[in-house]
């Protein structure tokens, strides 16, 4: 099982599982080419693809301390 830790995933395929779990446990877990995400207690993976890194915000404008 090859497996990669840490990092955004995101779902790639539409799929309903409504299953309540507190603080699961997760991995990720490779198939071929394919990411496949496994949650703690469902007998189905999701499809999943590595998310594309956030950007950073922009600082914006600052506040005028004296207004």
């Amino acid at each position: 099982m090859n497996s990669k830790r840490g990092g955004r995933w995101r779902q790639d395929e539409d799929q309903y599982l409504y299953h309540y779990f507190n603080k699961a446990y997760a991995y990720i877990n490779q198939e071929n080419d394919t990411y496949y995400l496994h949650a703690e207690g469902m007998d189905v993976g999701s499809k999943v693809v590595p998310a594309p890194p956030r950007k950073k915000a922009s600082p914006g404008r600052k506040k005028n301390p004296e207004t």
